[in-house]
């Protein structure tokens, strides 16, 4: 796996197959014993430790993160810095995790990242897990490109996280839900613990207000380690005004008109390339962090804001055909779930044929009440062998909640997908969502531009 020249799919591909060789199990949790970042440590102390001396927001939280990411990354961008921005899972190839300026890395620099992370492997005798090695590749592609300022999403949880090597000058926590639940522990307080572990001293926390118990865990931990900690409150009405609501707090509130924050000095209305109000909130967490770290002058925030409007995030509400039309979404939790069928509520749809696929670890009741409340037919897949429900295990727990239609198992994301886009009356909305997974396997199959045909698989499925 040497990069020699043009980089093309094939080289892509081998760095794929490295990595495929790797433990996907090893995420730095309990399978790395008493010392959960030892792997990532020593990798990184073997690469002479290209994470010192990044300025870093870390971002942690059971939806939102990867939203976030992004927003954060348009507003650096925004603000003419060098950026590099660390996401997953990707949606189609391993190399989208590793973004440079705002872009999917350039090939030859993403797999000259991932040789650095190998040959170091080779040469200390450590085996890295599949995420641990895409984030010490991730650290040291940023320290190569010296950019100006890292954004980095954690992966699972946050305080034995591979990426909580970094050293933040902020962190986000989006919000907690019940989510990894096999990790992170099934009560809400011990995932939020978890999630709270990316805090720091030095670092501001930016959260969305939260429930009492939770909230009063994050105080907990900022109080700890001596940072201020920045709430960013929804509203059922505009904001009052700058200032209105104390130095700690953020507010915001969004209808179809657009977005309105404000926050200690600063007021802005700005409009959303993604629609949602989930989307809406990971904005202001994102504009709230920038003002926290004092990068953006009295005034400007009306100016930065308006490159959310210009912000695509693929896989969240992205509409990838339009005839059959069809939308995918990574929500898989209970509150992403829920904003998402509010969200699909204002398109105007005669009928919902929902295209669903859900990992292991999740609240599944949750996720699937909203969605099933509103669905007209239903589609179970797996869209992951080694991370998605199997289709029948999840096709039994359709069931248990809705029982008025059939539910069609079909393993194959692939012939799934052939099957719901034959069943397009007029009107008819495919929403392929629950996972990841299946946002990017349902993407793969179509060209970027929405208003043309794809080439669609025959379905050989006869039925079950």
């Amino acid at each position: 796996m040497t990069a020699k020249g043009p980089v093309g799919e094939d080289a892509i591909a081998a760095g794929w197959a490295w990595l495929a060789t790797l433990p996907r199990a090893a995420t730095a949790h309990t399978e790395r014993g008493d010392d959960p970042l030892a792997a990532v440590r020593g990798l990184l102390a073997e690469l002479d430790h290209p994470q010192r001396g990044l300025r870093v927001i870390h971002i942690a939280g059971s939806k939102g993160k990867g939203s976030t990411a992004l927003y954060v990354e348009s507003l650096l961008e925004a603000l003419d810095l060098r950026t590099f921005t660390f996401t997953s899972p990707h949606l189609e190839r391993w190399t989208e995790r590793l973004r440079l300026n705002g872009a999917e890395a350039p090939p030859d620099r993403a797999l000259g990242a991932l040789h650095a992370v190998r040959d170091a492997s080779h040469r200390c005798g450590i085996v890295p897990g599949f995420f641990e090695a895409l984030t010490v590749a991730g650290l040291w592609l940023a320290a190569a490109e010296r950019v100006d300022w890292c954004v980095i999403e954690c992966g699972i949880g946050g305080r034995a996280d591979a990426t909580n090597i970094v050293e933040p000058a902020a962190t986000i926590i989006t919000g907690i839900e019940r989510e990894h639940m096999d990790r992170l522990g099934h009560r809400l307080t011990d995932i939020a613990r978890e999630k709270a572990g990316i805090v720091k001293p030095g670092a501001p926390l930016v959260a969305p207000r939260l429930a009492p118990e939770l909230d009063a865990i994050l105080a907990s931990k900022s109080d700890a380690a001596g940072v201020p900690f920045l709430r960013v409150e929804q509203l059922t009405q505009p904001p009052a005004g700058a200032g209105a609501a104390g130095t700690d707090l953020a507010q915001w509130y969004y209808d179809r008109d657009g977005l309105i924050a404000a926050g200690a000095g600063w007021q802005l209305q700005a409009s959303l390339a993604a629609p949602g109000t989930h989307m809406a909130g990971n904005a202001v967490l994102a504009l709230a962090s920038l003002n926290a770290l004092g990068l953006v002058a009295r005034g400007q925030m009306n100016h930065i804001a308006t490159v959310l409007a210009r912000t695509p995030l693929p896989g969240r509400m992205e509409t990838v055909s339009e005839r059959p039309w069809i939308i995918v979404d990574g929500a898989h939790t209970g509150a992403s779930a829920s904003a998402l069928t509010r969200t699909i509520a204002t398109l105007g749809a005669r009928r919902l044929h929902l295209l669903l696929s859900c990992s292991a670890g999740k609240d599944l009741d949750a996720v699937l009440s909203p969605l099933l409340a509103e669905a007209a037919a239903v589609t179970v897949t797996r869209a992951d062998p080694d991370w998605s429900l199997p289709a029948e295990a999840l096709a039994e727990q359709v069931r248990a909640h809705q029982g008025q239609f059939a539910v069609e198992v079909i393993e194959s994301p692939h012939e799934a997908l052939a099957h719901a886009c034959m069943d397009v009356p007029e009107g008819t909305l495919i929403l392929a969502t629950g996972s990841v997974y299946l946002a990017g396997a349902v993407r793969a199959h179509f060209p970027r531009d929405p208003s043309r045909h794809a080439d669609l698989p025959e379905s050989r499925h006869q039925g079950i």
